[in-house]
């Protein structure tokens, strides 16, 4: 009998896959002390988005994150060029994901649902994935 084993990435608490100045290209000029932080967390959950697509466990060596209002400084990761458009990609609607609070942009007649899925990091990383889930 085959036993699943899902693979693993070993990652630190303020280990990234692209730099907040990649991230500023894709939302426009932000600034100040809020906004560098809100880039930064939008950086770490795409990071962890882009594994979870991609069929990693996460094994976070110390995987405190600084509480409010602490700055955040973020090692960014040698990766593939895809993994860090996937996570710049992923970033960006993390970090807009409250101006569309209950899932839906645009009006009655023109609504865009936000889900789960992002098709643009999945086309990303399409043919990447290392883990199915599946024995």
């Amino acid at each position: 009998m085959i036993t699943f084993t899902q693979p693993t990435y070993d990652l630190g608490p303020l280990e990234v896959f692209a730099s907040a100045d990649e991230l500023r290209r894709g939302i426009g000029p932000v600034a100040g002390e809020y906004n560098d932080r809100h880039l930064a967390l939008a950086l770490l959950t795409a990071t962890r988005h882009v594994l979870h697509v991609l069929g990693y466990a996460i094994v976070e060596s110390q995987p405190v994150v600084p509480p409010d209002p602490a700055p955040l400084d973020l090692v960014v990761l040698p990766v593939a060029a895809s993994w860090r458009m996937a996570t710049g990609t992923a970033a960006v609607r993390f970090y807009k994901s409250m101006e569309v609070p209950f899932g839906v942009a645009g009006g009655w007649d023109m609504a865009t649902y936000v889900r789960l899925s992002i098709p643009d990091v999945d086309l990303l990383l399409l043919g990447e994935r290392v883990a199915f889930g599946v024995a």
